[in-house]
């Protein structure tokens, strides 16, 4: 087994280096930070839905939320709206900054590439 890992680590590492230089992984690294906190909230948002806010809910069932919380139906609609605008939005807003990053590294005007 150590045979193996002696052989097989430097390969990993020397290929995990190269990687790291490569202009597509530092786009998709920045990008990924910048949509970070909002697939944070978005997830949040589902997660309220699913399990306090929504009629078959394991909260909701189990506590009855829907008789107690004043507003219920109200706020379920608002963490749908943020569910839906956070998290069905980001494949676009992932493009959007790919693009950017790529062209910013290439020297390119970013905002040009990034409508395209």
């Amino acid at each position: 087994m150590s045979n193996l890992m002696q052989r097989l680590l430097p390969v990993l590492v020397n290929n995990s280096v190269r990687l790291r230089h490569t202009r597509i992984y530092r786009a998709l690294q920045q990008t990924l930070a910048v949509i970070f906190p909002f697939i944070l909230v978005g997830a949040w948002a589902q997660m309220l839905t699913q399990s306090v806010f929504s009629r078959n809910g394991f909260f909701a069932v189990i506590y009855h939320l829907g008789t107690v919380i004043p507003y219920y139906s109200q706020i379920r609609t608002i963490l749908m709206s943020i569910q839906t605008v956070t998290l069905d939005l980001m494949a676009v807003m992932a493009a959007f900054l790919v693009a950017k990053f790529i062209a910013r590294s290439y020297g390119k005007d970013d905002s040009l590439a990034a409508l395209t």
